[in-house]
Protein backbone atom coordinates (compact mmCIF):
# COMPACT_ATOMS: atom_id res chain seq x y z
CA UNK A 1 0.00 0.00 0.00
CA UNK A 2 2.02 3.44 -0.88
CA UNK A 3 0.21 6.26 1.03
CA UNK A 4 1.55 9.85 0.44
CA UNK A 5 2.42 11.43 3.61
CA UNK A 6 1.10 14.97 3.88
CA UNK A 7 2.23 16.29 6.74
CA UNK A 8 4.90 14.94 9.56
CA UNK A 9 4.56 15.13 13.53
CA UNK A 10 6.29 18.44 13.37
CA UNK A 11 4.15 20.19 10.55
CA UNK A 12 0.68 21.35 10.64
CA UNK A 13 -2.34 19.73 9.87
CA UNK A 14 -3.52 20.18 6.07
CA UNK A 15 -7.34 18.48 6.25
CA UNK A 16 -10.53 19.17 8.69
CA UNK A 17 -10.98 15.97 10.02
CA UNK A 18 -7.08 16.15 12.12
CA UNK A 19 -8.63 19.19 13.96
CA UNK A 20 -11.92 17.49 14.16
CA UNK A 21 -10.74 14.31 16.06
CA UNK A 22 -8.31 16.71 18.42
CA UNK A 23 -11.46 18.51 19.09
CA UNK A 24 -14.10 15.86 19.76
CA UNK A 25 -10.68 14.16 21.63
CA UNK A 26 -10.89 17.17 23.86
CA UNK A 27 -14.82 17.46 24.11
CA UNK A 28 -15.27 13.90 25.21
CA UNK A 29 -12.32 14.23 27.90
CA UNK A 30 -13.55 17.33 29.48
CA UNK A 31 -16.93 16.61 29.32
CA UNK A 32 -17.51 14.43 32.91
CA UNK A 33 -15.62 16.48 35.17
CA UNK A 34 -17.03 19.51 33.18
CA UNK A 35 -20.55 18.71 33.77
CA UNK A 36 -20.11 16.90 37.13
CA UNK A 37 -18.56 20.15 38.63
CA UNK A 38 -21.78 22.79 37.08
CA UNK A 39 -23.99 19.42 38.43
CA UNK A 40 -22.80 19.95 41.86
CA UNK A 41 -22.34 23.84 41.62
CA UNK A 42 -25.45 24.20 39.69
CA UNK A 43 -28.15 22.27 40.32
CA UNK A 44 -28.54 23.15 44.54
CA UNK A 45 -28.88 26.67 43.74
CA UNK A 46 -31.66 25.87 40.67
CA UNK A 47 -33.34 23.10 42.76
CA UNK A 48 -32.63 22.33 46.08
CA UNK A 49 -34.96 19.84 46.50
CA UNK A 50 -32.39 17.41 44.08
CA UNK A 51 -29.74 17.44 46.59
CA UNK A 52 -31.92 14.65 48.47
CA UNK A 53 -29.41 11.56 47.64
CA UNK A 54 -33.19 9.58 47.35
CA UNK A 55 -34.35 12.31 44.58
CA UNK A 56 -32.06 11.37 41.47
CA UNK A 57 -34.48 11.58 38.64
CA UNK A 58 -33.86 9.41 35.40
CA UNK A 59 -30.75 10.22 34.82
CA UNK A 60 -29.11 9.74 38.13
CA UNK A 61 -27.79 13.18 38.31
CA UNK A 62 -26.67 13.46 34.72
CA UNK A 63 -23.84 10.59 35.35
CA UNK A 64 -25.11 8.26 32.69
CA UNK A 65 -26.06 11.13 30.16
CA UNK A 66 -22.68 12.42 30.54
CA UNK A 67 -21.03 9.09 30.16
CA UNK A 68 -22.69 8.26 27.08
CA UNK A 69 -22.19 11.40 25.49
CA UNK A 70 -18.68 11.16 26.22
CA UNK A 71 -18.35 7.75 24.60
CA UNK A 72 -19.90 9.26 21.00
CA UNK A 73 -17.96 11.55 20.95
CA UNK A 74 -14.90 9.67 21.62
CA UNK A 75 -15.71 7.16 18.93
CA UNK A 76 -16.33 9.69 16.79
CA UNK A 77 -13.03 11.43 17.23
CA UNK A 78 -11.83 7.83 16.26
CA UNK A 79 -13.46 8.04 13.23
CA UNK A 80 -12.32 11.28 11.79
CA UNK A 81 -8.32 10.94 13.65
CA UNK A 82 -8.65 7.17 11.69
CA UNK A 83 -9.91 9.18 7.99
CA UNK A 84 -7.18 12.00 8.71
CA UNK A 85 -4.66 9.04 9.35
CA UNK A 86 -5.70 6.93 5.85
CA UNK A 87 -5.70 10.65 4.50
CA UNK A 88 -1.71 11.07 4.48
CA UNK A 89 -2.11 13.12 7.86
CA UNK A 90 0.67 12.33 10.40
CA UNK A 91 0.78 15.21 12.43
CA UNK A 92 0.91 15.88 16.30
CA UNK A 93 -2.49 17.14 16.53
CA UNK A 94 -4.27 14.02 15.18
CA UNK A 95 -1.76 12.05 17.38
CA UNK A 96 -2.90 14.07 20.10
CA UNK A 97 -7.14 13.14 19.60
CA UNK A 98 -6.86 9.93 18.94
CA UNK A 99 -4.56 9.72 22.23
CA UNK A 100 -7.48 11.10 24.04
CA UNK A 101 -10.35 9.59 22.74
CA UNK A 102 -8.70 6.46 23.08
CA UNK A 103 -8.35 7.09 26.69
CA UNK A 104 -12.22 8.44 27.17
CA UNK A 105 -13.39 5.31 24.93
CA UNK A 106 -10.99 2.89 26.92
CA UNK A 107 -12.62 3.81 30.14
CA UNK A 108 -15.48 3.59 29.76
CA UNK A 109 -15.51 0.73 27.61
CA UNK A 110 -13.36 -1.15 30.84
CA UNK A 111 -16.05 0.53 33.16
CA UNK A 112 -18.89 -0.99 31.49
CA UNK A 113 -17.71 -4.28 31.08
CA UNK A 114 -16.60 -4.20 35.31
CA UNK A 115 -20.11 -3.79 35.69
CA UNK A 116 -21.48 -6.49 33.15
CA UNK A 117 -19.10 -9.44 35.26
CA UNK A 118 -18.64 -7.80 38.35
CA UNK A 119 -22.36 -5.72 39.19
CA UNK A 120 -22.62 -4.06 42.28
Amino acid sequence: MNQNIISNFSERPRTKNTWRALGLGMIAFLIVPTLGVLTSTLRPLIDPESVNPDNQGILGGGGFASAVISLLLSIAAILAGYQALRAGERSWVVWAGLLLALLVSGFWVYTILGELFFPR
